[in-house]
């Protein structure tokens, strides 16, 4: 987890078991503000699912 200089999260990402052996990405957030508010929450997850389908 990636916070800027005023405390607002800016990246995250959260790992989670996928089966008995395996672990995988579940989110990959990246955050922007503009003046203390959330402009543009971005799941890369999301992003690539959508790239390849």
């Amino acid at each position: 987890m990636l916070y800027d200089g005023k405390g607002n999260i800016t990246k995250l990402g959260r790992r989670n078991q996928m089966t008995v052996s395996t672990d995988g990405e579940v989110d990959n957030l990246t955050q922007t503000y503009h003046q203390q508010r959330l402009t543009s929450p971005v799941s890369l997850i999301t992003a690539i699912v959508d790239i390849c389908r």
